[in-house]
């Protein structure tokens, strides 16, 4: 076989390499993109379950629920599933400052359970006021949306009167 087909052959091969390398690396880039959809919407799932786990706690917050801007509950013995609650609510605004999930998914799947607890002057006193030094994660989830701060400054200005 002459020199010059072996040049050629040369050529062939290393192109098809080159075709072969960047086929792989554009279906690699894919498969990152597919698992990473298929990994938030697991993550999301989960983050469902870790709700459910407080649900009590969320059905007596809800409108016409029994905490539901209650000046009586939840009573000191009831605070700490309270805090429970609450403090998953702070962990998805830590995964929110991460970049681990967003505002906008979390706002509508769970901005409603915020607004339910700010609703609940006694918890926003006894938690974001008297006591927020212990819930500034959550007070920086309260300060995403406008009616979330409207609320937590109007329970301020009660207190201070």
């Amino acid at each position: 076989m002459p020199l010059a087909d072996y040049q050629t052959l040369d050529i062939v091969a290393k192109f098809i390499a080159i075709i072969g390398g960047t086929a792989s690396l554009a279906f690699g880039a894919y498969q990152l993109l597919v698992n990473t959809r298929i990994n938030r919407a697991r993550f999301w799932l989960e983050l469902r379950r870790m709700f459910a786990e407080h649900n009590e706690v969320h059905r007596k917050l809800r409108p016409l629920g029994a905490w539901h801007q209650s000046m009586e509950h939840p009573t000191p013995e009831e605070l700490p599933e309270v805090e429970a609650y609450m403090g998953l609510l702070e962990h998805c605004n830590d995964m929110m400052e991460q970049k681990l999930i967003d505002w906008e998914t979390f706002n509508g799947i769970y901005g409603y359970r915020v607004t339910n607890i700010m609703s609940n002057r006694l918890i926003v006193k006894a938690k974001l006021v008297d006591n927020a030094q212990g819930w500034e994660r959550f007070i920086w989830l309260v300060n995403r949306r406008p009616d979330w701060q409207r609320r937590l400054e109007e329970v301020r200005k009660e207190n201070t009167r």
